[in-house]
């Protein structure tokens, strides 16, 4: 596997022209931008400074696992690289992956020539970049709204609140947009709680699950 992880290609039906193959990978800059302010030449550096493992900030860096345990507490690794850029883990964490990893970090795309000069000048125009990563709503899995309803109060008061409204628990279901205009939050932030909550439920169900097999291992 390629450093540059999870890569979505997108096959255009007319190739003719398209000789260049644009990657693009979503890296944590927050993390880079604290290593950067320490003098930290590369990831390797950071791991012989901290001694954390390099598969480990690898991971971090290209935001494949979440930075928390399930009870919501850092993780060992992130602890300890904070400590050592002398800041708080929030500033070397991305709101979006402290309790997963992102689904996808990377994708690429054959273009022309001119493909390549509109697709750089696009990185540098805010307007064109602002909602790359935000604008599109969580697609909504079939889910019993019971078993919603016992998971959510597992969730921080505000993530319960947009959950429940985007399921329709307890009223009708609403898209992340007018989530976002009756709670005074972005489209972006609603789509960014949902993926987190949602996530964050799917592993909690998961634990839910073990502990009913153990209850009824331990009643036979």
């Amino acid at each position: 596997m390629s450093d540059i992880g999870d890569v979505t290609t997108i096959s255009p039906k007319d190739m003719s022209g398209r000789d260049y193959r644009v990657v693009v990978r979503v890296k944590n800059a927050k993390l880079l931008r604290q290593m950067e302010r320490c003098g930290i030449r590369s990831q390797t550096h950071l791991s012989e400074s901290t001694g954390v493992n390099i598969q480990t900030i690898n991971k971090l860096c290209l935001m494949k696992i979440g930075a928390t345990r399930i009870n919501g507490e850092w993780r060992t690794p992130v602890e300890i690289l904070a400590s050592f850029l002398q800041c708080s883990p929030d500033e070397i964490i991305p709101d979006g992956v402290k309790f997963a990893p992102l689904p996808k970090n990377g994708g690429e795309i054959d273009v022309s020539i001119d493909g390549i000069e509109s697709f750089i000048q696009s990185l540098s125009d805010p307007n064109a970049t602002a909602g790359l990563l935000s604008d599109v709503d969580v697609e909504k899995t079939t889910v019993e709204k019971h078993f919603v309803r016992r998971l959510v109060q597992e969730l921080r008061p505000r993530a319960q609140i947009v959950i429940k409204k985007y399921f329709g628990i307890d009223g009708p279901e609403m898209t992340c947009e007018e989530i976002g205009i009756e709670m005074n939050l972005s489209r972006g932030r609603v789509n960014q709680i949902v993926r987190i909550s949602i996530m964050k439920m799917a592993e909690l169900s998961r634990r839910f699950d073990m502990r009913d097999k153990t209850k009824r291992i331990a009643l036979t």
